[in-house]
């Protein structure tokens, strides 16, 4: 099996798991807990990609041709900075606001291992892609959403309303990766010249794109933040239930970009390929988007408790939210490739402002489909933007 055809396959597979789960947690928990059981992971996803100093795509750009083990080995060192970071911050929030509040206390430490597995999962997944090794890569994908499919059955079965516990087990279904990357067996190579260059490099590379990384996700997960400050938690919930499942349709073109980075980097796309790619993209996606549309209007009209139902008002905006979003991610990976990372960021922070502009103006009045209205806004200024300096830009050296 080709390198895409693994990472789309994990996708779908995390893509089936996360649908499942999504569902079981809207089934238990009412629509204040699912909200912020959502807000809860949104921040550990936000803390996540600051302490991968925006490095992934850097890295899989740059690096090629070595062992999963030296790879992972290589990668980890260029983020470690990222876990005292995370560490440090967790230890100045607890001595702020005090440590009497066990529950707090709790949420704090299951996100500080939260957001280091999350950090392993995506080193294992960018391991992958420049070594090529898929045994590692595909037994923590699997492993991890079995285990986190099995917690949340439980949970079901138990009927347990509490968001911390639904929380806990996505902290231990992540864990699996961790135990990869801790594994006895790795060996920790010497760092040689070419390395050592490299390792700069893609530093370099990555804090110009952490910008991007920051306005991406600030643009997926913004409107998650601010729905429970400018309206409720329970409108959160009520949206996350929908925006999970429609998020999943961009997957398979995300796999796809980043598969082909360093090939694009060896051979940069025509002005025509570009367009072509484009094309097919949007092919995919909006079927992706229509198969799920249709699949979660009937389980949440017929299984779900009723307030959910409201959700159904979201489907048309966060599909062509999706679309404009995996066309950018495509377009963004073309950019990428060239060493146009400055661009990127450029992009990508003319996107966050737009889209967040529009949550708080929107959000207050209309709630959940005033974020899903801003989250078109955002998406299409990157993807417009993105899509025609992916077919001017010329390569930049790295």
């Amino acid at each position: 099996m080709s390198m895409t055809t693994w990472l789309v396959s994990s996708q779908l597979l995390a893509a089936g798991v996360a649908f499942v789960v999504n569902l079981l947690a809207a089934s238990v928990l009412d629509p204040t807990g699912r909200g912020q059981l959502a807000l809860t992971l949104q921040v550990g996803y936000l803390l996540a990609i600051l302490g991968m100093l925006g490095m992934e795509r850097p890295f899989t750009a740059n690096v090629s041709g070595r062992q999963f083990n030296e790879t992972v080995s290589f990668l980890e060192r260029l983020v470690r900075p990222g876990y005292w970071a995370g560490i440090i911050g967790l230890l100045l929030v607890l001595y702020g606001l005090g440590t009497e509040n066990y529950s707090f206390v709790m949420i704090g430490v299951l996100s500080t291992i939260f957001v280091v597995s999350t950090m392993h999962m995506k080193i294992v997944r960018t391991a992958y892609i420049a070594s090529r090794t898929w045994r590692p890569f595909v037994f923590t994908g699997i492993a991890s959403q079995v285990l986190l499919v099995a917690c949340c059955l439980l949970l079901t079965v138990l009927h347990v309303g509490a968001f911390e516990v639904w929380f806990a087990a996505y902290t231990v279904a992540g864990l699996v990766a961790t135990v990869v990357i801790c594994t006895p067996r790795r060996v920790s190579p010497p760092v040689d010249s070419g390395q050592a260059k490299i390792g700069r490099t893609v530093r370099s590379q990555g804090l110009r794109l952490l910008p991007a990384s920051l306005g991406n996700t600030a643009m997926v997960r913004s409107d998650r933040l601010l729905i429970p400050a400018l309206s409720s938690a329970a409108e959160l919930g009520i949206y996350v239930v929908v925006a999970t499942a429609i998020d999943m349709a961009t997957w398979p073109v995300q796999q796809w970009a980043d598969s082909r980075l360093h090939a694009w980097k060896e051979a940069p796309p025509s002005k025509r390929m570009v367009s072509l790619m484009c094309g097919i993209a949007l092919i995919i996606t909006v079927g992706l988007v229509a198969v799920i549309a249709f699949l979660l209007d009937y389980i949440v009209t017929q299984f779900l408790p009723k307030p959910y139902a409201a959700g159904m008002t979201l489907f048309l905006p966060l599909s062509v939210a999706a679309i404009f979003y995996s066309l950018s991610r495509l377009t963004q990976g073309v950019l990428i490739s060239r060493g146009a990372g400055t661009a990127v960021s450029v992009i990508e922070g003319a996107g966050m402002a737009v889209s967040i502009l529009a949550y708080l103006v929107l959000i207050p009045s209309l709630g959940a489909l005033g974020a899903a209205y801003g989250s078109v806004l955002g998406y299409s200024v990157c993807f417009f933007v993105s899509c025609v300096m992916a077919i001017r830009q010329k390569s930049e050296a790295p």
